[in-house]
């Protein structure tokens, strides 16, 4: 446990490190782990209020598509299915869809598009010749 901290900061990207344990832990809680299971619940909770503050901050109460990239996309068990229970449960119109791309193609977009509706919360640096 002492070296967990430096093991979670090794390659310098603590956020990786970390999601790194997700499928291990996924498969703790399907196997009936109790504490894996409340890791898994909790993550759905943080992660569904992320979704819902940003909703509230786009101030739009129309319905909003919600995707899920990455590593955490594939886990199956009590992450997704917590995670799409509470955004039913949210009040707002929250549809889980499927992804358009990957990662790489939405840093092209951020990168490329300034008349998309992300833009006012996108913050440039520099000059881009993109």
């Amino acid at each position: 446990m002492e070296q967990l901290p430096a093991a979670l900061d090794q390659g310098g990207n603590t956020a990786r490190a970390t999601a790194a344990f997700a499928p291990a832990v996924a498969k703790a809680a399907a196997a009936g782990d109790s504490v894996a299971d409340a890791i898994l619940r909790e993550a759905a909770t943080a992660w569904c209020e992320t979704v819902i503050a940003v909703a509230h901050r786009l101030g739009d109460t129309s319905p909003l598509p919600v995707t899920v990239t990455g590593g955490l996309a594939h886990l199956e068990g009590a992450l997704p299915t917590e995670f799409d229970t509470l955004l039913l449960a949210s009040g707002r119109e929250l549809p889980r869809v499927q992804p358009l791309g990957g990662s790489l193609e939405g840093a092209r977009l951020l990168a490329s598009r300034r008349d998309a509706p992300h833009e006012a919360f996108v913050t440039r640096v520099g000059l881009s010749s993109v």
